[in-house]
């Protein structure tokens, strides 16, 4: 009898404290805050410059208005970003502080409305508080932020969405019977981490509105009818899907149009030879082709081939608007690559150029970020083939670069190299071979590139 009483008032204990949970919605404003003084201040120190070269011109009148306004403008900018800093330090608490809350409010509440159901049940919760436990504290988050001036804030929301997309997934399917959310791998994350790159921070608008809404789908789906538990909604479906698929050829021909677009756009406002282009679109090659890596490695070594070019017209195009700002830089480069073949004898110069092009290229087997060095080099030889272009002697040569045989079979093993990065933790023997394979043909661009020197 004792026992049963005992039973009793833990149960009613429990359900008061069930009933004491409030669940609420997130608000967009401090998750988005950051990312409009981010983008907003990079846009206008960008946008310094260009305003100054249009109102410059070489008119004296206009050249105290030019630097009053770019004065004003870069004053503005670097005022915009401190405001991100601040911001973001602020966001980054208040957002970890409210999903960590919610994932234990969550925790207690399902605990209480599946109790005794089932293991399957309980394998869920147990996860939830995995999901909880892989958080950062509130506090940490805070001070990882101010110690890498605002790098973070982009990077935890991101891995929080990631964990609160999982907790929803298990819920739904614990009590809705029913599956709503898409699971968000590492490979979505690369891409969104390549894309706040790309757009100089604009595309975390994207990310704090899509975060939001999912957080706030959450509630109304689950949580709405708090203390009670929400309806089933019917019965869980089997998804054999793998969750990290995406159409990687549709953003495939969004970067082949996307890198030279940004690379003219960023240009014109004033900003040459910037990293972000070639490192935001690194980034981008290495998801899309984790996302192929079930698919043929030929295919996916000829699509990484083309993105790879892609970044190089980038680069050219870059050199080809802005000749008279990068003339200093392609100088320097030119005397670089000249002091790296100084024998005449051609098998040492098909040894230096293999070395160099091998030694730059091995790093694209390091997963992800291997490829960022690779696609820098590739983005400031299209640099400075554009600007040769802008000098009639040269014009021919530099156009010709891009098509010789010994430039397409360099970015081949690029591209093939880039690839064996897919294999390094699924198929050892796969990945030896890959590796062989692009040395291999690098070795063969070497010769081709001597041979071409020698005939012309």
């Amino acid at each position: 009898m004792t026992s049963t009483q005992n039973t009793t008032i833990e149960s009613d204990m429990f359900q008061k404290l069930v009933s004491s949970i409030k669940f609420e919605k997130i608000n967009l404003l401090p998750i988005l805050l950051p990312f409009i003084f981010l983008s907003s201040g990079i846009l206008l120190l960008l946008s310094s410059g260009f305003l100054k070269s249009l109102l410059g011109g070489g008119i004296v009148e206009n050249s105290i208005q030019s630097v009053q306004i770019d004065y004003s403008l870069s004053s503005y900018g670097a005022l915009l970003i401190i405001g991100y800093l601040l911001s973001s330090t602020i966001s980054v608490y208040y957002l970890v502080r409210k999903v960590s809350r919610h994932l234990h409010d969550s925790i207690v509440a399902t605990t209480y409305f599946t109790k005794g159901l089932s293991v399957e049940s309980l394998l869920s919760i147990l996860e939830s508080m995995v999901n909880k436990h892989s958080l950062p504290s509130p506090i940490t988050s805070l001070l990882l932020n101010i110690v890498s001036s605002g790098i973070t804030y982009p990077i935890i929301l991101l891995l929080v969405e990631k964990a609160f997309i999982e907790h929803c997934i298990l819920e739904e399917e614990l009590l809705l019977k029913s599956k709503y959310s898409k699971q968000r791998t590492s490979v979505y994350i690369v891409l969104d981490v390549a894309l706040i790159v790309l757009t100089l921070g604009a595309y975390g608008l994207y990310i704090a509105w899509r975060f939001t809404t999912s957080f706030n789908k959450h509630y109304e789906l689950i949580h709405s009818t708090h203390p009670y538990p929400p309806e089933p909604r019917g019965t869980i479906q089997s998804t054999s899907t793998p969750s990290n698929t995406y159409s990687g050829s549709k953003y495939a021909y969004i970067l082949l149009l996307l890198t030279p677009i940004l690379s003219i756009i960023y240009t014109k406002l004033g900003s040459t030879i910037m990293p972000v282009i070639p490192a935001g679109s690194a980034l981008i090659v290495s998801s899309i082709l984790f996302s192929m890596r079930s698919e043929n490695s030929w295919r996916k070594s000829g699509l990484a081939l083309l993105l790879l070019y892609s970044i190089m017209i980038a680069g050219f195009t870059t050199g080809l608007l802005a000749s008279s700002e990068v003339s200093s830089y392609t100088e320097i480069v030119r005397r670089e690559l000249g002091s790296r073949i100084p024998s005449e004898d051609p098998v040492l110069q098909v040894v230096m150029i293999f070395t160099n092009n091998f030694i730059i290229s091995i790093l694209a087997v390091i997963p992800y970020i291997g490829l960022i060095p690779v696609a820098i080099g590739g983005y400031n030889a299209g640099v400075i083939m554009g600007y040769f272009t802008t000098i009639p002697e040269s014009r021919t040569v530099a156009l010709l670069t891009l098509v010789l045989p010994h430039t397409i079979l360099e970015f081949t093993g690029y591209a093939i190299l880039v690839v064996s990065s897919t294999l390094l933790f699924h198929d050892t023997k796969k990945f030896v071979k890959t590796v062989l394979t692009g040395a291999s043909v690098l070795l063969l661009a070497g010769v081709v590139e001597v041979a071409t020197i020698i005939l012309l």
